[in-house]
């Protein structure tokens, strides 16, 4: 013999069901939001490295290829290429920028700074085409960046020169500002 069901026992049946998906949404949204979080989080504390020109003006124009990390913990550079072969523009052929930058870690706010010579630059060459790998220690990450070397032809520096010491000391406060 079957027993019926009856209108209490339907009630409970609805009333467990309802439970049952209220439930398995509160979890689906739980993690989602934990899934969110955690990219929140990753984002707010990665490493974020660029490249980029300064210039500084004292007699003369000096332009700077400029390496910073500009996040909240520290980079590992694991990989570095460019598009072109930078010793032509190098002060010292034997200390071309970046040679040897594999391995190198920049804290937050680090900065490391290599003076080129943009004058020895063709006129052909408009961009910078450069590969960044770096790694915290969680994550790997890849950036690549494109420097439009024209904009930094064209820029003009008015000047006047004064007091050699102060001139130093000056040149001295803005290189370390790159």
């Amino acid at each position: 013999m079957q027993c019926p069901l009856t209108v209490s026992d339907v009630i409970e049946i609805c009333g467990i069901i309802a439970s049952l998906i209220t439930s398995i949404v509160a979890i689906v949204i739980s993690v989602k939001t934990l899934r969110q979080n955690s990219k929140m989080i990753e984002e707010s504390t990665r490493p974020y490295v660029s490249i980029y020109i300064g210039n500084t003006y004292f007699s003369t124009v000096n332009v700077y290829l400029i390496i910073k990390n500009f996040g909240s913990s520290s980079a590992v550079i694991n990989g570095f290429e460019t598009d072109i072969d930078l010793t032509p523009y190098a002060y010292d052929e034997n200390r071309v920028p970046f040679t040897n930058i594999i391995g190198t870690t920049l804290c937050p706010g680090e900065s490391m700074q290599y003076p080129i010579k943009l004058e020895n630059a063709p006129d052909s060459l408009k961009t910078l085409k450069i590969s960044l790998k770096y790694r915290s220690d969680t994550h790997q990450y890849n950036e690549d960046i494109c420097l439009n070397l024209s904009a930094h032809f064209d820029a003009v520096h008015l000047r006047a020169n004064s007091d050699k010491s102060v001139s130093y000391a000056l040149q001295d406060i803005a290189e370390k500002m790159l």
